[in-house]
């Protein structure tokens, strides 16, 4: 029997042999057509993690490519770099891209480490309007309809706001640290955090500063990335690099409560996921204490899940799903007990996970999309676009997007 290889853009290729390893076999379930593409998705047998070499996977439906465009400049390399470097895949010099995209159905928002920022028509990918801001984008932005403007923030510690149909800069606003995370929204306010470890709530109409919160840096290691601040009820909820969740006033800044998830942990504490409250409950996890699941009200504990590594989550349907950098993706149920776990071989960095339609989509630095069945674990579907993703998947309810580490912004119709 025969197995597949793929080139890093994304084409299929030569056959290998049935020796490869039951990742390998997963990624064979994959085709790749010309320019358009065709995305299929897989069936995996009953088991939630793939690990036997025995394990098989056959193709039964498809997401077609939409489109995609290319957000960022590729990287150049010297000649003589190039002849010097000729044994070494020279793709893996690729920075990685952060940002992902955000959409109202009709147009589509994205920026990338070049430090152009784009809207595009969401059916076609044509380019509506471009604008180089002061750094690069590591975050994707959020789309303020009341205000007709989007929000983006650079890692030059700007947050802009740019007018949705023409992309002018309706107000600007400088910070000392770097944007890496999409802003929050409430009641008229835009509130985001920097690098600074520092949280600002402006007026999203002219960009004033309304309050600030400042927070002392943990001294020792930390883990790169943060999340979100998450705005719910007149409060906002937002995690440090010291191991605490934090509630504030959203009116004025001031603290409600504090909590610290990072457990007897002395390094990588941080509580790097953004906060998100559903149905009354309010989730969070540090990267080195685990899981919990808090009254949003006061911080009361109601339940904790024990699992390293966690950086991101999402909870929908009554699982909440969670991609930790040292296992993968886990699946628990609203009371915090396991369900699955999908390991998704050596793929590299997570992204934060995706529930859409009862299935969980992931993107990896070392591979690429991956789609989980939400149910029962079992690996759906597999995207390589060459090079990676670090930014995570995106959808309007129509399309799902993607901007791979190679500068393209893919664009996958929904079934």
């Amino acid at each position: 029997m025969q197995f597949f290889d793929f080139a890093q853009d994304g084409r299929f290729v030569t056959p290998v042999h049935a020796e490869r390893s039951a990742q390998r076999r997963v990624e064979a379930g994959v085709r790749w057509f010309g320019g358009c593409g065709l995305f299929v998705l897989l069936l995996a047998p009953a088991c939630a993690v793939l690990r036997s070499a025995d394990t098989f996977v056959s193709a039964t439906a498809g997401m077609e490519v939409a489109w995609r465009r290319h957000l960022s400049k590729d990287v150049l390399i010297d000649k003589r770099a190039r002849e010097f470097l000729s044994e070494i895949d020279t793709r893996r010099l690729s920075p990685q891209e952060f940002a992902g995209a955000a959409s109202d159905g009709n147009w589509v928002y994205a920026g990338s480490r070049s430090g152009d920022f784009y809207a595009l028509d969401a059916h076609s990918g044509k380019v509506r309007w471009r604008r180089s801001l002061d750094g690069p984008v590591g975050a994707a932005p959020l789309i303020g309809s009341a205000e007709g403007v989007v929000f983006v923030g650079t890692e030059s510690g700007t947050m802009h706001a740019l007018e949705l149909a023409t992309g002018k800069e309706r107000w600007s606003y400088a910070t000392k640290g770097a944007i890496q995370t999409v802003p929050a929204y409430g009641e008229g306010l835009l509130f985001f955090s920097s690098g600074e470890e520092r949280v600002y709530a402006l007026d999203a109409a002219t960009g004033r500063r309304k309050w600030q919160y400042d927070r002392e840096s943990p001294e020792g290691f930390t883990v790169r990335g943060r999340g979100a601040p998450f705005w719910w009820q007149r409060n906002l909820y937002v995690g440090f690099a010291d191991g605490n969740l934090v509630c504030l006033s959203a009116s004025t800044g001031d603290m409600v409560w504090q909590k610290g998830l990072s457990g007897e942990a002395k390094r990588f504490t941080d509580v790097d996921t953004t906060p998100t409250v559903v149905e009354g409950t309010l989730y969070a996890a540090a990267y080195s204490g685990g899981v919990y699941a808090l009254d949003p009200k006061d911080g009361a504990l109601r339940w904790h899940h024990d699992l390293d590594g966690v950086s991101s989550l999402s909870v929908g349907g009554g699982r909440v799903i969670l991609s930790s950098s040292k296992s993968g993706v886990h699946c628990l149920d609203d009371q915090g007990h396991p369900l699955w776990q999908q390991e998704i071989g050596r793929a590299g960095e997570l992204s934060p996970p995706l529930l859409v339609r009862n299935m969980v989509m992931v993107s990896t630095t070392g591979g690429g999309l991956y789609i989980v069945d939400a149910e029962g674990g079992q690996l759906a579907g597999y995207f390589p676009p060459g090079h990676g993703a670090t930014a995570a998947p995106t959808t309007d309810g129509k399309q799902l997007y993607l901007l791979t580490n190679n500068g393209y912004l893919y664009a996958f119709s929904m079934p």
